[in-house]
C-alpha cells in the first residue's frame, strides 16, 4: 500500500511540474518567433496568404463565460494584432479582410486529432470584403484544393464581431453594398422598435393611399401586436448599429438596422437578434425578429413591414412572384 500511494503521488507531482512547466513556457516564450509557422499553417489550411504584421501573444487565462467546473481551469488564450488575409487573384479588392486584433480560446486535447476547437472568437475593427463572380465563384469558400488538402479542420462555435466594415459585391444578384456596424450605447427594448416601426408603417400609407385607407390600422391589430410584442421581449439583446448604402439592380439601397453581439454557429438555442430598415428604391422592407440557425433560413422568426409601389417589384428582392398592384 505504501508504494502503491508513492507511485501516485510521484504521477500527481509528475502531472503538476508538467503543467507549470507548460504555464511558464506559455507565459515567458516570445510566440512572435512561431509567427512564421503560424501564418504557414493557417495559410495551408485556408488557401489564402495570412500575415500577422503585429505582436502574437499566449496566455493562460479562465474563462468565465464556459460556466461551472470549466469557468476555473485556465487555457490557452491567443491574441494576434493587425492580421491580414489574402484574396482570390480575380478579386475586385486587394486582400479578403483585415483585423486590427483578433482573439480566442482553444481546447488542447482536440489538437491531437489535428482539430482547432474554438469555442469563440472575437474580432476587433474587421474590414470584410465578399465578393461573388457571374460564374458562381466565390471569394468567402476557403480550402485548398487539389492533392494536398490540409491536415488539420477548424472547429468555431461563436463569433463576436467588435465595430467595423462590410462590403459585398455580388455580380449574380447585381448587388454592390457597404455595411458599417458601430457599437451600440444601450440596448432598444422590443416593444420599442416595433412600436417604432408601427408608426413609420402608418406614416406609409398615409403618404401612398390616404388617410381613409390609412384606418385599416385599428385597434383591434394593434392589440395583436402588443401580444406578439410581449412573446419575444426576453430575446432581444442588441448589440451592434449598423448602416448600409450602395446598389441592387440598378437602384439605390440605403438603411440601418441592429443586430446581436454573439454568432452561435453550433448552438442553435441562442437566437440571434436582428432588425433593420431598409429601402431599395421605391420599396421599403422592415424586419424585427431572429435568425436561430444560420444554415436553415426556416429557423427566421421574424415580424415583416413591406411598402412600395408595386407587389411585383418584391420578386427581385425576395423572390416573391406577387401580381403589379
Amino acid at each position: 500500500m505504501k508504494r502503491s500511494r508513492k507511485i501516485l503521488l510521484g504521477l500527481v507531482a509528475c502531472v503538476v511540474l508538467l503543467g507549470l512547466a507548460a504555464t511558464a513556457l506559455i507565459a515567458t516564450f516570445d510566440w512572435n518567433r512561431a509567427k512564421p509557422w503560424l501564418v504557414a499553417t493557417v495559410g495551408h489550411a485556408l488557401g489564402r496568404s495570412v500575415a500577422v504584421d503585429g505582436d502574437l501573444r499566449v496566455s493562460w487565462q479562465c474563462n468565465p463565460e464556459l460556466g461551472g467546473w470549466r469557468a476555473w481551469i485556465p487555457g490557452p488564450h491567443v491574441s494576434a494584432s493587425r492580421v491580414t488575409i489574402g484574396n482570390m487573384d480575380w478579386a475586385r479588392a486587394p486582400v479578403f479582410a483585415t483585423v486590427d486584433r483578433m482573439e480566442f480560446d482553444f481546447s488542447l486535447l482536440p489538437l491531437l486529432a489535428h482539430t482547432l476547437s474554438v469555442r469563440a472568437v472575437h474580432f476587433v475593427a474587421p474590414d470584410v470584403h465578399f465578393e461573388r463572380r457571374a460564374d458562381g465563384r466565390n471569394n468567402w469558400t476557403f480550402g485548398t484544393s487539389g492533392s494536398d488538402p490540409s491536415a488539420w479542420k477548424l472547429d468555431l462555435g461563436q463569433v463576436k464581431i467588435d465595430s467595423g466594415q462590410l462590403s459585398m459585391a455580388d455580380r449574380m444578384k447585381s448587388l454592390d453594398v457597404r455595411v458599417h456596424l458601430e457599437a451600440m450605447k444601450k440596448s432598444i427594448a422590443f416593444d420599442e422598435l416595433v412600436a417604432q416601426q408601427e408608426e413609420l408603417s402608418q406614416r406609409e400609407v398615409v403618404a401612398r393611399v390616404g388617410a381613409g385607407s390609412a384606418k385599416q390600422f385599428d385597434e383591434h391589430a394593434r392589440a395583436r401586436d402588443r401580444r406578439a410584442q410581449r412573446g419575444h421581449e426576453s430575446l432581444q439583446h442588441y448589440a451592434f448599429g449598423f448602416t448600409v448604402d450602395g446598389t441592387f439592380k440598378g437602384n439605390a439601397v440605403k438603411g440601418s438596422g441592429g443586430v446581436g453581439g454573439v454568432f452561435a454557429l453550433r448552438n442553435t438555442d441562442q437566437p440571434f437578434p436582428m432588425h433593420a430598415d431598409v429601402r431599395i428604391g421605391d420599396t421599403r422592407i422592415a424586419f424585427i425578429g431572429t435568425l436561430t440557425d444560420p444554415a436553415d433560413l426556416d429557423a427566421l422568426d421574424l415580424r415583416l413591414w413591406l411598402s412600395g409601389g408595386s407587389l411585383a417589384q418584391l420578386y427581385d428582392i425576395l423572390q416573391l412572384t406577387l401580381p403589379e398592384s
